[in-house]
Formats: structure tokens, C-alpha cells, sequence
């Protein structure tokens, strides 16, 4: 289970309820399992497969699957194979078990549930304006955008009156004071400070809700292009947008049974897109992707697919959401408008089927960027290689990097060897990526370990295995987290997604089991003797402790060739002493 998602429930609660479950039980009704060692395996049921590499290990209690990577604990099952919130897959769990929960009161804060109400009952409020007389224009303009009716009752689109007070008339009747609109960001206080007057006004609404469905919050599109044209509530206590994906509601079936995701930029974007047939469609909430909603996105498909338009804008919001995504493992596709289009208009000009072909002909996010810097002829081969060091950096998946290379080697007719070596060089010079390439240049180390051997022992270059196991022992034994601690900062870590699981594991906040990166490590046994897992941990922390003295060698360095080029004796004599110091330094 996520650290921190037992909300109301008393965390010991949620964990007698687990302990009493079985979580080969709940998923053996769903999944035929078959003995595969410790562990049980069978086909996913959250991706159409023929080889089972759907892995539940009874012990753990968790599952994982190597195919899409969906994973976690027998609440998270449920949750992804039922369609349950949390609080519903948790009593669902403990009826069956016999286990009593608490009051509905105690399982939500009071100010969770009175947030949760207002924003609902504005919710209804705007349903029924856009119905009512004074929403004939609003409904006229929703039909000229190509807005189905049905598609208005999905997202549950509405209208806000154009008068400074109609929406806090209404809910003040409903009970609801001042203060608590303005606490839930649908009133502002006047400048006056006597009074507060409705935050949306005038406005197309778009209802923005959670995993559950609830409404937390609210965008509005002005109707008479009128500064700003899109306004988005402010962040609340129910609601940061940074968590969340508009349309995300509304997609998960879509998005799990296609194993894809759209990612777009707009409310109108979403919902044409669903009107036309392609109902996987999701955007951001006017910020570049978060943790948080790659995450999301993650755990119910591998593959995401871009579409934004041609302009210099939408490319830069592609790029700063694509880091994110590559770094956690996920396929990244590009598909690109003409310049000018976005998805809702292009869909309006040429319909659907011009749109799928245009999702359809997408390419890799690497292959896009390449393409991009050969069509602009700003520098040399040379040079577009260079450019294309930080892309390659950023995807996790070894295989997926290596295809990316060729594909640059072939379309620049260079041989990839040479991209290789020009790659792992840069890596070495200080201030360069940090991250080892997962490709060594020819005659370097392999994958798997120094100088090719499969142990985790010394070299020039951390392995790629290092990360994983040293994860995999903490996860296991976790007693010894104070020495990693104290050890082995994050910043010396390659995998990003890694990285972050064990910042989790340091700040005391847990594990997520449904994390990919988590997942797989947790379905597997840790081999050996309990002294030989002691024995690779500090066998992890050598490596770590090299990592760091390169680091601070090749940081010296530098330091010792700026002393000498500025003649400065003192500054040379202090980098060279501190240069031995580091160099003499053994690990433990």
C-alpha cells in the first residue's frame, strides 16, 4: 500500500484487514493461478497477454505484473480490477473478512466531507444554469464547438451566470457560509474586504474530480474572451492540481483496455477527443507533468502518446512533461498537428479519422527530437548527437535506448559505436550527466557488473545492478535503512524512479508497491543466506562510496586545472592536498 493512503483508517486497521484477506484468495477469483516456485503466476488480467507475467508472491502480498507493470497490494488489486476508491475496496475487504470499521464520520474529516459537499452542490448549481434560460447562450456555444449533449452530462459540463453573486446566493440557501467558499476557492474576498463575489463568472464550467469521482474543483472558459480566457480554482485542501489529470475519471476503463494514453492540453481537447471515439484521451491541469500524475498514468498503461500542435509552445509543454514519463519507463510517443491545430479543432476540420491517423502515425519522443534538430540543419552530426545525449538520458528502459541510438546512427549514417563512445565520453567529463550509460562502448564494462563479472565489487563505473538489488535488500531488511542512511546519499543513484522509491524509504514514508520500479522487486526473493545479503549490502555501499569519490576526484580536478591556469598557489596547494585526501580514502 502507498505510505500515507489510509487516510481516516487507522493504518493498524487497514493492516489486520489485509493480513485477513489473502491476497491469493481475492485475486484467485479473478486470475487461474499456477505454482511458479514461491511465487503463483498467471495471465494479466489488466493487458491482453498469452505468456503469463502476471506474479502474486503470497508471502509479500503483492502482485506484479512484468508485462504492463501493474502492481501492489490486495487493496490496489481490487481498486484496479473492480473500479473501487479506496474506502470502497477497504470495506469491501473487511466485510468479507468479518472485521468492523468505524463510523462514515470518523472515516473522512469533517472539512474533507463539507469540501467535498460545497463543490457538489456548485457542481448541481452550474448543471442547472446551463439548462435554464440564462444558459441559452452557453448551450449555443457548446453545440458550435461540436459539443454532444451527452458528452455535457459526462464531464458534467455547466454554466456560470454572468452575475457577481449567483452562485453564492445559492449556496448560502444551502447552508454554506462565506468563509467556506472562499476556503474552498469559489468566492473571493473584495478588495474592500467587506463582502466576497463568485470566482467564476460568465464562464463555461468544467467540473474537475478525483479518482472517486467527486468534484474538487473547477476551470471555467470565459464567453466572452474575456482576461483570462481559462480560469482554474485555486489549490485547496481537496484539491492540487498537480495531482490530478482532467478526463483521467472518465478514461481509466479506456486507457487499461487500450494500454495507451492521450495526453493533451485542454478541457475542449479532452472531450472532443471522447466524443470522436478516443476516450483514453487525458490533459494536465495547466502545469508541466507531475511525479504524481506519471505515476497515474503508469499504473493503469505503459504507453503514452502525445498530440499537440505544430506551434513553438506546444512543442515546449510536450518536452518539459516528456522527462518524467521516459524516466519511469513508460513508451513515449509524438503525434504532431499542423501548426496552429490543436486536437479539438483539428478533429472539428478533419474528423476522426484524420485524427487517428495522425495518433496512429506517431514515433518515439527520441525519434521526433531527432528528426526536429536534422530538419532545422543548425549544426553538424556531431552536433545533433550531442544534442541528443540529454533524450537518451532520460529513457530508463536499456533495450528502448539502445533501438533510439540505432535509429540515430542509421537516419545520420554514422556508425553507432561512434555515438556509443561519443555518449559514455561525455558522461565522464565533470559537470556531465550523471547517470553511467546502461550501453557500454565497445571493450567497457557489461550490464551486469565490473569488467563484465556479475558482482557488484569495484570498477570504474557503478552497474546497472547495483540500484535494484541495494533497493531490494532495504525493502527486505529494512533494519538496515540507518546505514544507508548515513552511507549512500540519493544523489549518487542513476534510476530516477529508483531514486525516488529510496528517498521514500530514508524520509520514513514507505514503499509503494504499485510502483513499477517498487513492484518487481518486491515479487522476488532475495537469494541467499542472511550473511550473504549483509555481504552484498555493503558490497552496494563500496560501489556508492567509489561513485561518490570519482565524483569529488573529477570535481578536484578541475579545481586543480583552474588553479593552475590563474597562478594561484594557495588555491593549487588546498585542491591538490584535498585531491590526496580523496584519493586515499578506503572503503569500508
Amino acid at each position: 500500500m502507498r505510505a500515507g493512503r489510509s487516510g481516516a483508517f487507522p493504518g493498524d486497521l487497514v493492516q489486520r484487514i489485509k493480513d485477513a484477506s489473502g491476497i491469493v484468495d481475492i485475486v484467485g477469483q479473478f486470475v487461474t493461478l499456477k505454482q511458479a516456485g514461491q511465487n503463483l503466476k498467471g495471465l494479466c488480467p489488466f493487458h491482453a497477454e498469452k505468456t503469463p507475467s502476471f506474479t502474486v508472491n503470497p508471502g509479500k502480498q503483492v502482485f506484479h505484473c512484468f508485462g504492463c507493470g501493474a502492481g501492489g497490494d490486495v487493496i490496489e488489486f481490487l481498486e484496479r480490477h473492480e473500479k473501487l476508491s479506496f474506502p470502497d475496496a477497504v470495506r469491501h475487504l473487511a466485510e468479507r473478512a468479518g472485521i468492523r470499521l468505524p463510523t462514515s464520520e470518523a472515516r473522512e474529516d469533517s472539512e474533507t466531507q463539507k469540501l467535498i459537499a460545497l463543490h457538489e452542490a456548485a457542481r448541481s448549481f452550474f448543471s442547472a444554469s446551463l439548462s435554464s434560460p440564462l444558459g441559452l447562450g452557453a448551450r449555443e456555444y457548446l453545440a458550435g464547438r461540436g459539443v454532444p449533449v451527452e458528452m455535457q452530462v459526462s464531464f458534467g459540463v455547466g454554466f456560470a451566470p454572468p452575475a457577481w453573486d449567483a452562485l453564492i446566493g445559492h449556496l448560502r440557501g444551502k447552508g454554506f457560509s462565506a468563509d467556506w467558499l472562499v476556503k474552498g476557492g469559489l468566492a473571493v474576498p473584495r478588495n474592500s474586504g467587506q463582502g466576497v463575489y463568485d470566482r467564476f463568472r460568465n464562464r463555461i464550467i468544467f467540473p474537475i474530480v478525483d479518482a472517486s469521482g467527486r468534484t474538487i474543483a473547477f476551470g471555467g472558459r470565459s464567453m466572452d474572451d474575456s482576461p483570462p480566457k481559462y480560469l482554474n480554482s485555486p489549490e485547496t485542501a481537496i484539491y492540487k492540481k498537480g495531482d490530478h489529470l482532467y478526463g483521467l475519471y472518465q478514461a481509466r476503463e479506456a486507457i487499461r483496455r487500450r494500454g495507451a494514453a492521450l495526453l493533451v492540453e485542454g478541457y475542449f481537447d479532452v472531450i472532443g477527443a471522447h466524443a470522436a471515439g478516443f476516450d483514453h484521451a487525458v490533459a494536465t491541469l495547466g502545469t508541466a507533468l507531475t511525479t504524481r500524475q506519471v505515476g497515474q498514468l503508469r499504473r493503469m498503461a505503459p504507453d503514452v502518446v502525445f498530440v499537440y500542435d505544430g506551434d513553438a509552445a506546444g512543442l515546449r509543454a510536450m518536452r518539459s512533461s516528456a522527462g518524467l514519463l521516459l524516466e519511469s519507463g513508460a513508451a513515449v510517443n509524438v503525434a504532431v498537428l499542423p501548426e496552429g491545430e490543436d486536437p479539438d479543432s483539428f478533429l472539428q476540420k478533419e474528423g476522426p479519422d484524420a485524427f487517428g491517423k495522425a495518433v496512429g502515425s506517431s514515433i518515439r519522443l527520441a525519434d521526433f527530437v531527432l528528426e526536429s534538430l536534422i530538419q532545422e540543419k543548425r549544426g553538424s552530426s556531431a552536433w545533433i548527437v550531442e544534442q541528443m545525449f540529454s533524450i537518451w538520458d532520460q529513457i530508463a528502459n536499456p533495450i528502448e535506448r539502445g533501438e533510439r541510438i540505432r535509429r540515430a546512427a542509421e537516419r545520420l549514417d554514422i556508425r553507432e559505436e561512434w555515438i556509443i563512445e561519443a555518449w559514455h565520453a561525455s558522461r565522464q567529463k565533470p559537470g556531465g550527466p550523471g547517470r553511467p550509460s546502461a550501453i557500454s562502448p565497445p571493450g567497457g564494462p557489461s550490464a551486469h557488473g565490473e569488467a563484465g563479472q556479475g558482482s557488484v565489487r569495484g570498477g570504474s563505473k557503478m552497474p546497472v545492478r547495483v540500484e535494484p538489488l541495494f533497493l531490494q535488500i532495504l525493502l527486505m531488511r529494512p533494519d538496515l535503512i540507518p546505514t544507508a542512511r548515513d552511507r549512500v546519499s540519493p544523489d549518487l543513484w542513476e534510476d530516477a524512479a529508483l531514486r525516488a522509491a529510496y528517498s521514500g524509504l530514508l524520509e520514513g514514508g514507505g514503499h509503494d508497491a504499485s510502483d513499477p520500479a517498487v513492484g518487481r522487486l518486491l515479487v522476488v526473493d532475495l537469494p541467499g543466506t542472511p550473511e550473504q545479503v549483509e555481504a552484498a549490502f555493503q558490497d552496494c555501499i563500496r560501489v556508492f562510496v567509489r561513485r561518490r569519490q570519482r565524483i569529488a576526484q573529477r570535481r578536484l580536478y578541475g579545481e586543480i586545472r583552474k588553479a593552475e591556469s590563474s597562478g594561484d598557489p594557495e588555491a593549487l596547494k588546498t585542491s591538490l592536498r584535498e585531491h590526496m585526501k580523496v584519493s586515499k580514502e578506503t572503503c569500508p
